[in-house]
């Protein structure tokens, strides 16, 4: 007989093991139930068929995110006790392990495990209902979940706030397999999910964060017992009334899938009234509980019991995959049971060997399917035999784009390219480019809407990108708002299976960003502009607004500011404004007036013609509860003008008129004073116009020219242009004169009058 031994301190643990399973064992009794040979035999066929009863008659993914909406529970935890209980497979009414039911797998067992009944009851329905339609299950896994939360009066804003609940919600046969369980949750939340059931319908969620260790509830309580026979394994031993303490050597290993979870498994095999058991247990993230040493026979397998190790395997026949995280780790067990044993690491169909329950079914003894065709015996085999397969999630840097500078606030479309070198399909909702540096850290670039989570900027752009193809990951960059230098790292990640590929670095220099802010400022009772208005823009500075109303503030850091208007006679007003980069922000205010008594109405009034086309208007000042910005002048019932002051000349007018005036006084509002009394003026007539004398010849002035009285004067504007000279000599209207020149012989004089 081959097998290894422990050593002394080992054989100890073990021996107080097995005591302690017995005393437990004979403590519970004999709990009703069958063995698992027996309750797989009880299972319709189809259930061990890939895809099981055929696909849902709708996507389940709407019905997650109603349930989580409806009944406050975190989506993730639900999704993660659908993965569980049923890898998102239709199971129709047939129990997994745990005796639980549906796509949440729902209890209705013998050990206290009574959410379906709850379920029903909350949602006023039967349980058979519950069992088989698959959005009343979910609802109802929601429904029982928001129950128990409320009973316990947990804070919900937390993910390791569930724990009693997550417990509670196992419903095993004793408390350290369901606190297994709720370590199994953890664990998955912990490492984000990314699973596509037989139907192609992808059921995913990023990394979850939370302070709980997961490794804190695994057993045994106090600390993990390594297995004596297998390093990396935990020993919890199942009680001798579930295998056989004889001694016999093993040639064959038996892949078996549980049709349940981890904890459900161990906690069956620890239960007397299973009779069964199985040297091994392998959850889907890579854990492994020995539960009986391989020298000794497990019942697994009938005829195969003596010669065999058996491993029992989380998930279900029905599965379209299973994790690598779990094909690794019981691969490396196989082979080291291979090589203890002198087992042949080869994939057989009779032993020796390492088959599936499967090909004794077909040989030898039984009934059951199991592993089910979505078992991957190819990359198994090689990694039993650590030759290193191509690894399902593999990639090659292809290509890249991304800026090397952006202004702060400032968007750019970015891509990363990266080669398939992987045997994996890469689909979107379940292959993304996720953040390193560190690992799952929330990136400063992240733009809402377009990443699926600060820490994952996108998926894969092509639906289905297989093994040699190029996947482009595309997504948007938000420029935080500070300026400097940032580091960005990234890296393909299969959600809740692995990290692959290499890591991309983009360094980007982050600059200030400017842009502008301009507005109008109005009257809200008049729509009039409000000249002088002070505009404050907090941090920035103020202006005054123009005559039109108009303001504006040019080169402004992009941000959010406070804005506030005040002017005379008005209500002031203030708001936010967001100023972005490279563009201009209009914002606009409509002020309420605040004055609403009218200045006095002016008085005194003249109006004098001071000449053909003038007329110069005078008054009394009016006075104010403000002050009086300005007064109007009409003219013949129009207004023709404004002045600040109480004088006005009207140059508008013409000669040998009659014009009637009124003045009124207005504030900044304006709120307006009434008229003055009105005043007429009447302007003279135009003056004659000057007779021209010797209108030609007269050449710059009148110096060579004798004058009587010096009434004549000399115009360089008139000139009749028929003969040399620059100008005319002339007289005004109604003045006389006489001049002459004395030339050498006489040539000419005139006289005007």
């Amino acid at each position: 007989m081959t097998h290894r031994r422990m050593r002394g301190s080992e054989l100890g643990w073990v021996i107080s093991g097995l005591i302690v399973a017995a005393a437990s064992a004979a403590a519970q009794g004999q709990i009703p139930g069958q063995s698992i040979e027996e309750f797989k035999d009880s299972l319709d066929p189809r259930v061990f068929q890939t895809g099981g009863y055929g696909p849902w008659a709708a996507p389940l993914g709407p019905v997650f995110d109603s349930a989580a909406a409806t009944y406050n529970v975190p989506r993730e935890l639900l999704m993660t006790l659908g993965f569980l209980g049923s890898a998102f497979e239709n199971r129709g009414d047939q129990p997994t392990i745990e005796y639980g039911y549906g796509v949440m797998a729902l209890r209705q067992n013998a050990w206290g495990g009574d959410s379906l009944t709850v379920a029903a009851q909350l949602l006023h329905t039967t349980s058979e209902t519950v069992k088989t339609d698959p959005n009343l299950n979910i609802m109802g896994a929601a429904a029982v979940l928001n129950a128990w939360a409320g009973e316990a009066g947990i804070e919900r804003g937390a993910l390791d706030a569930w724990l009693p609940v997550i417990v509670r919600y196992a419903g095993l046969a004793d408390a350290q397999s369901n606190q297994i369980f709720a370590g199994e949750v953890y664990s998955h939340l912990k490492k984000g999910l990314g699973v596509t059931n037989s139907y192609g319908e992808t059921f995913s969620f990023p990394v979850q964060k939370f302070e709980l260790d997961p490794d804190t509830l695994m057993p045994p309580p106090g600390g993990i017992i390594l297995s004596p026979d297998y390093g990396p394994a935990a020993w919890d031993p199942a009680p001798t009334c579930n295998y056989s303490t004889s001694s016999s050597t093993k040639d064959t290993i038996v892949i078996h899938t549980a049709e349940g979870s981890y904890a459900g498994t161990i906690s069956w095999i620890k239960n007397c009234s299973s009779n069964v058991s199985a040297h091994y247990v392998s959850a889907y993230d890579g854990r492994l509980t020995q539960m009986v040493r391989e020298y000794q026979i497990a019942w697994h397998v009938s005829c195969y019991n003596s010669r065999s190790v058996g491993i029992e395997h989380e998930g279900f026949a029905s599965a379209s995959s299973h994790p690598q995280t779990q094909y690794d780790a019981s691969g490396d067990l196989s082979r080291d049971i291979c090589d203890a044993w002198g087992i042949p690491k080869q994939k057989r169909t009779v032993g020796p060997g390492i088959i599936g329950h499967i090909d004794v079914t077909n040989c030898c003894c039984g009934t059951h399917t199991d592993p089910g065709n979505g078992w991957d015996w190819n990359y198994y085999i090689a990694r039993v035999n650590g030759t290193p397969p191509t690894p399902a999630w593999a990639a090659s840097y292809v290509n890249q784009s991304y800026p090397s500078s952006m202004s702060a606030g400032s968007t750019a479309i970015v891509w990363a390219e990266f080669r398939n070198d992987g045997t994996g399909h890469w689909r979107h909702a379940e292959t993304r480019l996720g953040t390193q540096g560190p690992q799952d850290r929330s990136s400063p670039f992240c733009t809402p809407g377009n990443w699926v989570s600060c820490n994952r900027p996108t998926d894969v752009d092509q639906s289905d990108v297989a093994q040699g193809q190029v996947g482009r990951f595309t997504f948007i960059l938000t420029a935080p708002a500070t300026p400097g230098t940032y580091v960005e790292k990234y890296k393909p990640v299969r959600e809740g299976i692995t990290w692959f590929g290499p890591e991309i670095t983009w360094t980007i220099t982050v600059t200030a960003s400017t842009g502008n802010l301009s507005g109008t400022v109005t009257n809200a009772s008049t729509a009039a502009a409000v000249a002088g208005a002070t505009v404050n823009l907090t941090g920035v500075g103020s202006t005054t607004t123009n005559s039109s109303g108009a303001y504006s503030f040019s080169n402004v850091t992009a941000g959010t500011y406070n804005i506030s208007v005040s002017a005379t006679g008005f209500n002031g007003a203030a708001d936010s404004v967001t100023i972005n980069a490279g563009s201009t922000t209009t914002k606009n205010f409509s002020l309420t007036p605040s004055d609403t008594q009218a200045p006095t109405t002016p008085t005194l009034l003249t109006a004098t013609a001071t000449g053909p086309t003038s007329v110069q208007l005078t008054w009394t000042a009016s006075s104010d509860n403000v002050g009086v910005a300005a007064y109007d002048v009409r003219r013949n019932g129009g207004v023709i003008g404004s002045t600040s002051g109480t004088s006005y000349t009207d140059n508008t007018a013409g000669p040998l008129t009659t014009y009637t005036y009124q003045v009124r006084a207005r504030d900044a509002v304006p709120n307006y004073s009434g008229w003055s009394n009105s005043l007429e003026a009447t302007t003279p007539p135009n003056p004659p116009q000057p007779t021209l004398v010797f209108s030609d010849g007269f050449n710059g002035n009148l110096n060579n020219w004798t004058q009587q009285t010096q009434n004549y004067d000399y115009s360089t504007t008139v000139n009749h242009g028929t003969y040399a000279g620059a100008g005319a000599a002339y007289c005004a209207a109604g003045q006389s004169d006489q001049m002459f020149r004395q030339f050498s012989r006489p040539f000419a004089q005139g006289k005007v009058w």
